[in-house]
């Protein structure tokens, strides 16, 4: 299971967090093809997964935290990355640079780095 912790529109990226985190299939599977089929509501488009755990993983689930509290503690009881979520920003970051995050970032069509590319290339 993936917790969907943000979403990039302006650069068509979604960060999620593994439920199992790093034990998840999921998290071994992207790490031995990063290229992959993604599907959001119904859109499917060509992504790759890159792991951003530490400050830029920190940032999205603190947003995600700040702007959702009641949600945030139901995972944090639940998950259990972090032991609360009521405390300072900055110490919330520290507690969160070692929570596992995955971003899912929509591969423009067309470029070197789609997948229909490198299959092409194959």
């Amino acid at each position: 299971m993936l917790d969907a912790v943000g979403h990039d529109a302006a650069s068509d990226t979604f960060y999620v967090q593994p439920a199992d985190g790093r034990r998840a299939d999921w998290v071994r599977n992207v790490a031995a093809t990063p290229d992959v089929i993604a599907e959001v509501r119904g859109r499917r488009f060509e992504a790759r997964v890159e792991d951003v755990t530490g400050p830029e993983g920190a940032e999205v689930v603190l947003h995600f935290i700040r702007a959702h509290p009641v949600c945030a503690r139901m995972i944090v009881w639940f998950v259990g990355y972090v032991e609360r979520v009521d405390v300072p920003d900055e110490e919330l970051l520290a507690a969160l640079a070692t929570t596992p995050v995955f971003a899912i970032r929509a591969v423009r069509k067309n470029t070197p780095n789609s997948v229909a590319s490198q299959r092409r290339v194959r």
